[in-house]
C-alpha cells in the first residue's frame, strides 16, 4: 500500500486526534479506585524497575512522528503477573516509512517479554530488575516495516531516587538475527534516564541513550526529553521529542502517548505513589 508524502501530516493529525479521544474516553470511563498507579515505561529507550501492579492490566499507546519521512504507533499491553514482575506484548498497528520506491505502510514487528524486580530500593542502594524480550518479524521487511529476523534482548536495570530526582541506569544486550545469513549480531545498548516532579501532576523527564553493533560498526546516540502529566493515578500522558545525535538516527521525532491502568474487576487498586518516584 502506498501513500504520498503529502498524506503523512494529515494521517498523523488524524491518529493524534484519535489518541486524544481515547485518552478522554479512558479518563471518563475509569472507575475511581479500581485502577492502580500507572507505571509508564514509554517513550524512552530504557525501562525503569517499576512493574505493573499485581493482577492489573495496563495499556501504553502512542505516536512517534518524524516530520520528514516516517510515522509509528507503538502499542504495549502489560499485565502484573505477581507483586514483583509483569509480562508485556507490544506492536505498532501502523508504521509508515519512506523508501526509494515510495511510501510504504503496514503493521510493525511484535515484541513479547517480561520484567522482574528482584531488589527493592533502600536508603543506600538502588532497586534492581531484569528484562527479557523477543522481537518477532511480523512487519514486512521488504517494505522496510520490520527487521525480517527474530531478535532477543536481555537487560539489567537499576533505579534510585536522589532527593526528588528518579534516576535509572540501563544496559541491554541484543542478539540480532543476521538477515539471510542465519547468524547473530550482538547489539549493546546503554541509557541514563531521569525524571523529576515539576509542579502538582507535571513531570519532566530526559534520557541519553547509545547503541552499538560492533560487527556492523554501527553506533547511534540519541536523546529523549519531554513532559508528563498525571490526570489521575491511573492515567498518565507524555509528550516529548527524540533528537538524533549521530548518523542513522532521525534528526527529530515528535512523541505523544498515554498510559492507563485498567485495574481488575473486583480488585481494588494499590495505594498511589508519587508519579516519577521509584517504588
Amino acid at each position: 500500500m502506498h501513500h504520498s508524502t503529502s498524506n503523512l501530516p494529515a494521517l498523523a493529525l488524524l491518529l493524534a486526534l484519535l489518541l486524544a479521544l481515547l485518552l478522554a474516553l479512558g479518563s471518563a470511563c475509569a472507575v475511581p479506585g479500581n485502577g492502580a498507579t500507572v507505571t509508564p515505561q514509554r517513550p524512552t529507550f530504557s525501562s525503569d524497575t517499576s512493574t505493573t501492579a499485581h493482577g492489573t492490566l495496563e495499556l501504553e499507546s502512542g505516536l512517534a512522528i518524524d516530520p520528514t519521512d516516517s510515522f509509528d504507533s507503538p502499542l504495549t499491553s502489560k499485565y502484573g503477573a505477581d507483586e514483583h514482575g509483569d509480562v508485556f506484548i507490544g506492536i505498532s498497528p501502523l508504521v509508515q516509512v519512506e523508501t526509494p520506491a515510495g511510501d510504504e505502510s503496514g503493521i510493525g514487528d511484535l515484541t513479547v517479554g517480561t520484567r522482574h524486580k528482584f531488589r527493592a530500593e533502600d536508603r543506600e542502594t538502588p532497586s534492581l530488575a531484569w528484562l527479557a524480550a523477543v522481537r518477532l518479524p511480523t512487519g514486512d521487511d521488504t517494505k522496510g516495516l520490520g527487521r525480517g529476523e527474530t531478535d532477543v534482548f536481555l537487560a539489567g536495570i537499576a533505579s534510585k531516587t536522589l532527593d526528588d530526582v528518579a534516576v535509572t541506569g540501563y544496559y541491554q544486550l541484543g542478539l540480532l538475527g543476521e538477515t539471510g545469513q542465519g547468524g547473530l549480531d550482538a547489539q549493546h545498548g546503554f541509557a541514563l534516564a531521569g525524571s523529576r516532579p515539576l509542579q502538582d501532576a507535571l513531570v519532566g523527564f530526559g534520557e541519553v541513550a547509545f547503541t552499538w553493533i560492533p560487527e556492523l560498526s554501527d553506533e547511534q546516540v540519541f536523546t529523549t526529553v519531554g513532559l508528563g502529566y498525571a490526570f489521575s493515578e491511573e492515567v498518565f500522558l507524555d509528550v516529548g521529542v527524540v533528537i538524533g545525535l549521530t548518523d542513522g538516527v532521525s534528526d527529530l521525532a515528535l512523541l505523544i502517548g498515554v498510559t492507563q491502568n485498567y485495574g481488575q474487576a473486583g480488585r481494588p487498586g494499590r495505594p498511589g505513589a508519587p508519579i516519577g518516584a521509584q517504588p
